[in-house]
């Protein structure tokens, strides 16, 4: 009864637009998605054939040679691409606790900044990534926990029972792995929002989602759509950048051979590249501001912030002063 009634009092719409209307009018949050969408990476999957395969085998000789002969520049930058990726993580986390903070400040009608917002976020960094690792370490438990019943299962020639155990298993995973997210969201907002210690995060981030379930599901449900608008997008921007540099490739090849048409190549990769990490920022940036809005409504922050603050002057009051004692 309580999630039906606190589903009724969210104005998702609402949530949306004045997302929509943040995300435009206050670019400089742009930065923080910049760093958030770099943070993350981008992933491609390619289809293969047998002619393939085989030219990929003749490649991987060529690299093999190449790094017996050269395992100190592999080295140098495999160490790089490590560092670089270490350095995007911290930069991700401490631009996502930065922006909340932000728009806090947007919220209250102060004057945010990208500056001030980065420099407010690192205080937040270990403790965001110590939810990370809390959460992380106890869905891995679980996972072997319920792993090994299947395994051994299957171990011993008992595949009937062993599916039978590996889907019972499958259908308890999923849904801790939901409930550690959403733990995990709301538990850095409490951290960043109310400077709360990681354990009471933890708590307070298990409470609200347990009593907005079907509001935190429905918010959710929005980003479906929304994700495949985006990938639409990208399909879009794909085909009008190989058009474009295809024409480009052409009259280059016509002029200067085969180098024309490697400059429209990596040209045409560039300018895709970059034209993907700006829409991947502003969208992340919107999505964040979906979730800090959506937790302020359903969480009443600042409720609980002026109910803490007139505890504290109850106990004050209490408190007799040295005169009167």
């Amino acid at each position: 009864m309580d999630n039906l009634e606190k589903m009724k009092d969210v104005n998702y719409i609402e949530i949306i637009k004045k997302s929509c209307k943040i995300t435009c009018e206050k670019k400089y949050l742009w930065w923080f998605g910049l760093f958030m969408a770099l943070g993350g990476g981008f992933g491609f999957n390619f289809p293969g054939s047998n002619n393939w395969d085989k030219k990929i085998e003749e490649k991987e000789d060529l690299i093999g040679g190449f790094v017996s002969q050269h395992w100190q520049i592999v080295i140098l930058l495999i160490s790089f691409f490590v560092l670089l990726g270490i350095v995007l993580f911290i930069f991700k986390i401490i631009s996502q606790a930065g922006l909340i903070k932000t728009l806090d400040e947007i919220e209250k009608n102060k004057q945010g900044s990208f500056k001030n917002g980065f420099k407010e976020g690192k205080k937040y960094f270990w403790k965001i990534v110590t939810i990370g690792i809390i959460l992380t370490l106890l869905v891995l438990v679980l996972i072997i926990i319920l792993s090994v019943p299947a395994m051994f299962l299957f171990y011993l020639d008992s595949m009937a029972f062993g599916i039978l155990v590996a889907g019972l298993a499958f259908a308890i995973l999923i849904p801790s792995i939901i409930l550690a997210t959403y733990i995990g969201k709301f538990a850095c907002f409490y951290i960043i929002l109310s400077d709360l210690e990681i354990k009471s995060s933890l708590e307070n981030g298990y409470q609200i989602f347990r009593k907005n379930i079907l509001a935190s599901i429905i918010m959710s449900l929005f980003f479906i759509p929304v994700n495949i608008a985006l990938f639409i997008l990208i399909m879009a921007l794909a085909l009008i950048f190989g058009i474009i540099f295809l024409i480009i490739g052409l009259i280059l090849r016509s002029i200067i051979a085969e180098v024309g048409t490697l400059i429209a190549i990596v040209s045409g990769i560039t300018f895709f590249v970059v034209s993907l990490v700006f829409v991947n920022s502003i969208f992340q940036v919107f999505c964040q501001t979906v979730w800090f809005l959506f937790f302020k409504e359903v969480a009443g922050i600042e409720e609980e912030k002026k109910i803490l603050e007139s505890e504290k002057e109850v106990i004050r009051e209490s408190i007799p002063s040295p005169e009167e004692a």
